[in-house]
């Protein structure tokens, strides 16, 4: 009996998932300080999300009508998960912009690996890269 049940947890092994853990406080932007009220870089609401480079957006479904969620200036775009999201435009003619966050239980020597959520906006050209 022993040896048929260690057998099947030997073959369960590679069809169980093991979440990793999110290094990134607030992924969401559920979590914020009041609702964006226009799209003038108020990323600084989702704590504790920041401006990096130029103005990155917070839309929330509280938000006024250019930040709205789902619909709002750039179109309709849900939350992938809850009510909120961040935008920012990562190359347009010579602007770049860019948020960030503090990441939580930093170890050094181990290796780290990012997997962001990210969407274009209804109508737009692919992203070009240059070299």
């Amino acid at each position: 009996m022993k040896k048929v049940t260690v057998l099947l947890c030997v073959l369960m092994l590679p069809f169980l998932t093991i979440p990793g853990q999110n290094l990134v406080p607030n992924p969401g932007f559920e979590t914020y300080t009041s609702c964006p009220a226009a799209m003038i870089g108020e990323i600084f609401k989702a704590t504790p999300w920041v401006n990096h480079l130029n103005s990155n957006d917070y839309f929330n479904v509280c938000g006024a009508a250019s930040v709205l969620v789902p619909n709002n200036t750039l179109g309709n775009q849900p939350a992938r998960t809850g009510n909120a999201y961040g935008g920012f435009i990562p190359v347009s003619g010579t602007v770049r912009e860019c948020m960030r966050v503090p990441l939580t239980c930093m170890t050094a020597g181990v290796k780290k690996f990012l997997n962001p959520a990210t969407r274009r906006i209804a109508g737009t050209e692919p992203a070009k890269t240059s070299h």
